[in-house]
């Protein structure tokens, strides 16, 4: 006889057909840790192969400084790779000082040699080309073959402001005693300048009192180093994704649909360096930047070193052709070269408008001196720019010419 098992529940004899609640939750959960393995799988080869093979940029990391907000780590060498419509490949060295320089810097000057800081931001900087191909370099490489013995120190910074560059010539540049200060003024360091359009609250800047004089505005928390984004800088997909191909910028471009003009923006969409308009804010932008300039000049003038204020243009004022034409009667991209010109004469300052070489340069030799998709210069443009800076300086230097 055989005995066959029966419930008299049907439930349970339905429940006993299907396999056990904690057998489905474990399956469930081999399934995910599958696909987790794969998917660090599959990162470790992407990052294999950007390290290996592709190449990717390296992100050179910062230290907080209590005025200008974050500073250089000194020692750093690596490769600036960016790759925007003209491909950016350039290597990098910070030196002890924090400077983009293959050279170390000292306080003491050799006997019978001219020394010359270049402070500006990140065209100073230069991360964009070699240092044996940056303004810097171009202007001692200039100044010694025509017999001019002169050592040239970078002290740019990418993001700084004439305001921060004030603080840069004060606290550091003065250190090591030069014979002459070039500061580049790029269209930008307008905005950087003040705190009401540039809103950093890490860094200090200038500023103009109630009674016309310099007032300085302190930072109002220090700069922290992210521990979260130092980490992900390790990883080499995060550096070609963010730093590289520049996918951050272009999401958000995306999400908010394209630029999208500000309804309460008082420069009526237009770059507030190129605003013509009667504002008052871009007429106190420009007031704190000359309260900067007079600032640096004395500063120079108390410790008898030539001071040089040198602009450089934005390529959409020196190749206007490479752009879509301008349809606001209020943006001009010549307007701040104007501004400079004016305030240097006002104010006894030795000035240097770098927009007619290059235009010159372009037309006797057809090359341009800005990267595309990126608005640094190119080696051709730090050669321009190098060699006409040289060539004043060289009259500096003569016994009987001023600058």
């Amino acid at each position: 006889m055989t005995a066959t098992l029966t419930s008299e529940n049907p439930k349970v004899e339905q429940d006993l057909s299907q396999p056990p609640a904690g057998g489905r939750a474990r399956g469930w959960v081999k399934h995910v840790v599958a696909i987790g393995i794969g998917m660090v799988f599959a990162c470790v080869i992407v990052e294999l192969c950007l390290r290996t093979i592709i190449g990717v940029t390296d992100v050179p990391l910062v230290r907080p400084d209590p005025v200008i907000g974050w500073t250089r780590i000194p020692g750093q060498t690596g490769w600036y790779i960016k790759d925007t419509i003209d491909a950016i490949r350039a290597p990098y060295h910070f030196n002890q000082a924090g400077f983009n320089s293959p050279h170390e810097y000292t306080t003491t000057k050799r006997p019978g040699v001219r020394r010359v800081a270049v402070v500006g931001d990140s065209f100073v900087e230069a991360l964009e080309v070699a240092p044996d191909a940056s303004l810097t370099a171009v202007i001692e490489r200039t100044l010694n073959d025509e017999d001019v013995k002169a050592e040239a120190y970078n002290f740019g910074r990418s993001g700084m402001g004439t305001s921060q560059e004030f603080f840069m010539i004060r606290d550091t540049v003065l250190n090591y005693d030069p014979d002459a200060v070039v500061l580049l003024f790029i269209d930008n360091d307008m905005v950087d300048s003040c705190a009401f359009l540039a809103d950093d609250a890490t860094v200090s800047y200038v500023d103009v009192g109630e009674n016309g004089r310099m007032r300085l505005i302190e930072p109002r928390r220090a700069f922290e180093v992210n521990p979260v984004k130092r980490l992900a800088s390790s990883l080499a997909i995060v550096r070609y994704l963010y730093a590289q191909r520049n996918v951050e910028h272009l999401w958000n471009r995306l999400l908010s649909g394209g630029e999208k003009r500000n309804t309460n923006d008082p420069f009526d969409g237009v770059f507030p360096p190129f605003y013509t308009g009667s504002d008052d804010e871009a007429r106190r932008a420009w007031k704190v930047v000359e309260t900067a300039l007079v600032g640096m000049k004395q500063l120079c003038d108390e410790r008898k070193i030539a001071f040089l204020l040198a602009y450089g243009p934005s390529h959409r004022a020196t190749r206007p052709d490479r752009y879509p034409p301008i349809d606001n009667a209020l943006c001009d991209p010549q307007l701040p070269r104007r501004r400079l010109a004016d305030i240097a004469e006002r104010n006894n300052i030795a000035f240097l408008d770098l927009f007619e070489p290059l235009v010159a340069d372009g037309k006797q030799n057809g090359r341009d001196h800005y990267f595309m998709g990126d608005g640094h210069w190119n080696e051709a443009g730090h050669e321009v720019a190098g060699v006409t800076i040289a060539e004043r300086l060289q009259e500096q230097f003569s016994p009987s010419d001023p600058l």
